[in-house]
Protein backbone atom coordinates (compact mmCIF):
# COMPACT_ATOMS: atom_id res chain seq x y z
CA UNK A 1 0.00 0.00 0.00
CA UNK A 2 2.08 3.61 -1.25
CA UNK A 3 0.24 6.81 -1.01
CA UNK A 4 -2.90 6.43 -0.35
CA UNK A 5 -5.55 7.93 1.67
CA UNK A 6 -8.06 6.56 3.97
CA UNK A 7 -10.39 9.42 5.48
CA UNK A 8 -13.36 8.65 7.04
CA UNK A 9 -16.01 12.02 6.09
CA UNK A 10 -18.29 11.68 8.67
CA UNK A 11 -19.34 13.45 12.21
CA UNK A 12 -21.63 10.19 13.33
CA UNK A 13 -19.06 8.26 15.66
CA UNK A 14 -19.47 4.63 15.26
CA UNK A 15 -17.01 2.20 16.82
CA UNK A 16 -17.88 -0.92 14.67
CA UNK A 17 -16.79 0.32 11.61
CA UNK A 18 -14.17 2.99 10.27
CA UNK A 19 -11.23 0.48 9.53
CA UNK A 20 -8.23 1.77 7.28
CA UNK A 21 -6.31 -1.66 6.45
CA UNK A 22 -7.39 -4.78 8.57
CA UNK A 23 -5.26 -7.96 8.17
CA UNK A 24 -5.06 -11.49 9.54
CA UNK A 25 -1.89 -13.57 9.45
CA UNK A 26 -0.61 -11.38 6.58
CA UNK A 27 2.46 -12.02 5.33
CA UNK A 28 4.99 -9.06 4.71
CA UNK A 29 2.23 -6.00 4.52
CA UNK A 30 4.07 -2.97 3.33
CA UNK A 31 2.33 0.51 4.54
CA UNK A 32 4.75 3.57 3.03
CA UNK A 33 5.35 6.77 1.77
CA UNK A 34 2.96 9.16 2.71
CA UNK A 35 -0.56 7.29 3.21
CA UNK A 36 -2.83 9.23 5.62
CA UNK A 37 -5.38 7.60 7.83
CA UNK A 38 -8.14 9.90 9.47
CA UNK A 39 -10.72 9.69 11.59
CA UNK A 40 -11.06 5.77 11.87
CA UNK A 41 -11.61 3.70 14.95
CA UNK A 42 -8.38 1.87 13.92
CA UNK A 43 -6.23 3.00 10.90
CA UNK A 44 -4.25 -0.30 10.89
CA UNK A 45 -5.32 -3.40 12.29
CA UNK A 46 -2.98 -6.29 12.36
CA UNK A 47 -3.94 -9.81 13.81
CA UNK A 48 -2.04 -13.16 13.86
CA UNK A 49 -3.23 -16.78 15.19
CA UNK A 50 -0.10 -17.05 17.29
CA UNK A 51 3.01 -14.89 17.81
CA UNK A 52 5.33 -17.02 14.86
CA UNK A 53 2.66 -15.57 12.10
CA UNK A 54 2.15 -12.07 11.00
CA UNK A 55 4.89 -9.52 9.19
CA UNK A 56 3.93 -5.58 8.49
CA UNK A 57 6.24 -2.56 7.70
CA UNK A 58 4.93 0.37 8.41
CA UNK A 59 7.10 3.35 7.13
CA UNK A 60 6.64 7.58 6.55
CA UNK A 61 2.98 7.52 7.42
CA UNK A 62 0.15 10.33 8.84
CA UNK A 63 -2.21 9.10 11.07
CA UNK A 64 -4.20 11.90 12.44
CA UNK A 65 -7.64 11.77 15.02
CA UNK A 66 -7.59 8.20 15.11
CA UNK A 67 -8.71 6.68 18.01
CA UNK A 68 -5.81 3.54 17.61
CA UNK A 69 -3.49 4.37 14.68
CA UNK A 70 -2.26 1.07 14.58
CA UNK A 71 -3.56 -1.97 16.31
CA UNK A 72 -1.09 -4.97 16.62
CA UNK A 73 -2.19 -8.18 18.00
CA UNK A 74 0.43 -11.26 18.25
CA UNK A 75 2.04 -10.54 15.13
CA UNK A 76 5.15 -12.34 14.73
CA UNK A 77 7.25 -8.68 13.18
CA UNK A 78 5.89 -5.61 13.08
CA UNK A 79 8.63 -2.48 12.56
CA UNK A 80 6.78 1.33 12.33
CA UNK A 81 9.47 3.75 11.54
CA UNK A 82 9.07 7.26 11.00
CA UNK A 83 5.20 7.96 11.28
CA UNK A 84 3.37 10.89 12.51
CA UNK A 85 0.60 10.17 15.06
CA UNK A 86 -1.58 13.16 16.35
CA UNK A 87 -4.76 13.14 17.92
CA UNK A 88 -7.28 15.43 19.67
CA UNK A 89 -9.64 12.69 22.40
CA UNK A 90 -8.33 12.22 25.50
CA UNK A 91 -8.72 8.48 24.65
CA UNK A 92 -6.41 8.40 21.55
CA UNK A 93 -3.52 5.71 21.10
CA UNK A 94 -0.86 6.28 18.73
CA UNK A 95 0.20 2.32 18.52
CA UNK A 96 -1.30 -0.76 20.72
CA UNK A 97 0.06 -3.77 21.05
CA UNK A 98 -0.85 -6.88 22.89
CA UNK A 99 -0.02 -10.43 22.95
CA UNK A 100 2.97 -12.35 22.53
CA UNK A 101 4.90 -10.33 19.05
CA UNK A 102 7.81 -8.55 18.12
CA UNK A 103 8.32 -5.22 16.99
CA UNK A 104 10.86 -2.23 16.17
CA UNK A 105 9.36 1.29 16.95
CA UNK A 106 11.42 4.11 15.43
CA UNK A 107 12.25 7.35 14.73
CA UNK A 108 8.12 8.13 15.39
CA UNK A 109 6.31 10.98 16.67
CA UNK A 110 3.39 10.82 18.84
CA UNK A 111 1.60 14.36 19.90
CA UNK A 112 -1.77 14.55 22.01
CA UNK A 113 -2.68 11.32 22.58
CA UNK A 114 -3.49 8.80 25.57
CA UNK A 115 -0.81 7.11 25.23
CA UNK A 116 2.09 7.23 21.98
CA UNK A 117 2.19 3.61 22.26
CA UNK A 118 0.89 0.79 24.71
CA UNK A 119 2.14 -2.61 24.92
CA UNK A 120 -0.01 -5.29 26.97
CA UNK A 121 1.95 -8.91 27.98
CA UNK A 122 4.07 -8.54 24.77
CA UNK A 123 6.18 -11.08 26.37
CA UNK A 124 4.21 -14.19 27.66
CA UNK A 125 5.47 -17.04 25.70
CA UNK A 126 8.65 -15.44 24.48
CA UNK A 127 10.75 -12.98 25.79
CA UNK A 128 11.12 -11.29 22.87
CA UNK A 129 13.69 -8.46 21.53
CA UNK A 130 11.41 -5.75 21.34
CA UNK A 131 12.81 -1.95 20.81
CA UNK A 132 11.00 1.46 21.18
CA UNK A 133 13.87 3.76 20.07
CA UNK A 134 14.36 7.63 18.91
CA UNK A 135 10.73 8.45 19.14
CA UNK A 136 9.23 12.04 20.12
CA UNK A 137 6.32 12.48 22.73
CA UNK A 138 4.58 15.87 22.78
CA UNK A 139 1.56 16.39 25.37
CA UNK A 140 0.80 12.49 25.60
CA UNK A 141 -0.68 11.64 28.50
CA UNK A 142 1.86 8.82 28.85
CA UNK A 143 4.68 8.71 26.27
CA UNK A 144 4.89 4.62 26.86
CA UNK A 145 1.75 2.70 29.01
CA UNK A 146 3.78 -0.40 29.76
CA UNK A 147 1.32 -2.95 30.99
CA UNK A 148 2.34 -6.42 32.48
CA UNK A 149 5.26 -8.74 30.76
CA UNK A 150 7.37 -6.83 28.30
CA UNK A 151 10.29 -8.45 29.33
CA UNK A 152 11.88 -8.47 26.36
CA UNK A 153 11.37 -4.44 25.82
CA UNK A 154 14.65 -2.21 25.57
CA UNK A 155 13.69 2.01 25.60
CA UNK A 156 16.00 4.02 23.96
CA UNK A 157 16.79 7.32 22.60
CA UNK A 158 13.51 8.48 23.09
CA UNK A 159 12.62 11.94 23.63
CA UNK A 160 9.43 12.87 26.02
CA UNK A 161 7.19 15.99 26.58
CA UNK A 162 4.66 13.83 28.55
CA UNK A 163 1.38 15.39 31.24
CA UNK A 164 1.84 12.36 33.33
CA UNK A 165 4.04 10.02 32.94
CA UNK A 166 7.18 9.15 30.26
CA UNK A 167 6.97 5.61 31.19
CA UNK A 168 4.02 4.04 32.97
CA UNK A 169 4.95 0.10 33.96
CA UNK A 170 1.38 -1.19 34.98
CA UNK A 171 0.83 -4.71 37.01
CA UNK A 172 -1.58 -6.44 34.86
CA UNK A 173 -2.38 -9.65 35.93
CA UNK A 174 1.69 -10.36 36.12
CA UNK A 175 3.95 -7.99 37.59
CA UNK A 176 4.66 -5.05 35.17
CA UNK A 177 8.42 -5.62 33.53
CA UNK A 178 10.41 -4.30 30.79
CA UNK A 179 14.11 -5.27 30.27
CA UNK A 180 16.26 -5.53 33.07
CA UNK A 181 19.07 -4.26 31.49
CA UNK A 182 18.49 -1.02 29.49
CA UNK A 183 22.11 -0.30 28.65
CA UNK A 184 25.33 0.22 30.36
CA UNK A 185 27.86 2.66 31.24
CA UNK A 186 29.72 1.48 27.96
CA UNK A 187 26.51 2.08 26.16
CA UNK A 188 23.88 3.89 27.84
CA UNK A 189 20.82 4.43 26.91
CA UNK A 190 19.80 8.01 26.12
CA UNK A 191 15.67 8.98 27.25
CA UNK A 192 15.09 12.55 27.14
CA UNK A 193 12.88 12.70 30.21
CA UNK A 194 9.89 15.30 30.91
CA UNK A 195 10.76 18.14 33.58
Amino acid sequence: VDDCTFDYQTTQNTTNDRFGITTSDNLNLIVRNKCKFSLLNQAISLGAGNYINGTATITDNLFEYNQIGINNLATSSLTATGNQFTGNSPTHQGISIGGTCGYTITNNTFTNLQAGIAAWFTSHDTPGNNLIDCNTYSNCKFGNYLNDNNIGLQLTDNAFDTQTADNKLDNGVNNGSIAFSQGNLDAPHFNLFST
